[in-house]
């Protein structure tokens, strides 16, 4: 048997199901220890507790919140059938960490550039996170490519909108500067809608050369 990844000791939450490539060709989704969630867990842990070190407490508390929110998928996931491709849970790991690490902890936010680079990139990630969920847990039947195309662009720009009233909603109760102005909000929901398309894009070819994964 031919593995994509190294036999390591089952430990809860850092379990990962990584691909298996059998003698006879066949494709099949193996439960094996992931130094990825464990290497997330360590540099979430330090985030957290650089934030609050920094009486940074309100984005301490959103970076908790979202740790633990990932690792209880985590272990629902490890619990249940579903399986989440690898690629996709480093992207989503990668924007929780840009955004709690770099973003806030070393306040990379002060950058337009980096807002909006990383609504592109975070509404791409969690396109693609909440499609391959939805796809696996309801297998739904698209009668054409461009309808599931527009379904896509639809969840992710409704993502970006969510993000923008959480944005909204903590600016209005802690008093915080995440939204400076319409036009800066307006500017957002462009780079929202932006990540969405490419995420529709990128599933829409994903999925023609990887039919056993979605």
């Amino acid at each position: 048997m031919f593995s994509l990844g190294l036999p390591f000791y089952s430990m809860g939450i850092w379990e990962s199901y990584i691909i298996d490539e059998v003698p006879n060709g066949e494709i099949k989704m193996t439960n094996k220890y992931s130094p990825i969630n464990l290497w997330f867990g360590i540099i979430q842990a330090f985030t957290v507790l650089g934030l609050f070190i920094n009486k940074q407490n309100n984005n301490a508390v959103e970076a908790l919140i979202i740790f633990v929110g990932f690792y209880v998928f985590i272990y629902f996931e490890n619990k249940s059938t579903l399986r989440l491709e690898n690629h996709i849970r480093i992207l989503v790991m990668l924007t929780i960490i840009a955004n709690n690490l770099i973003g806030h902890l070393f306040n990379a936010y002060s950058a337009n550039f980096f807002d909006k680079a990383l609504h592109i990139f975070g509404t791409f990630s969690f396109t693609l996170f909440a499609f391959s969920v939805l796809n696996k847990l309801f297998n739904p039947i698209f009668k054409s490519k461009w309808f599931m195309f527009i379904v896509i662009l639809v969840l992710g720009v409704s993502i970006g909108t969510i993000y923008e009233i959480i944005e909204f909603v903590q600016d209005s109760l802690f008093s915080t500067n995440n939204q400076t102005g319409l036009k800066d909000t307006n500017w957002d929901l462009v780079a929202d809608i932006t990540g969405a398309f490419l995420a529709a894009v990128y599933i829409m070819l994903y999925k023609k050369n990887h039919q056993m994964l979605w």
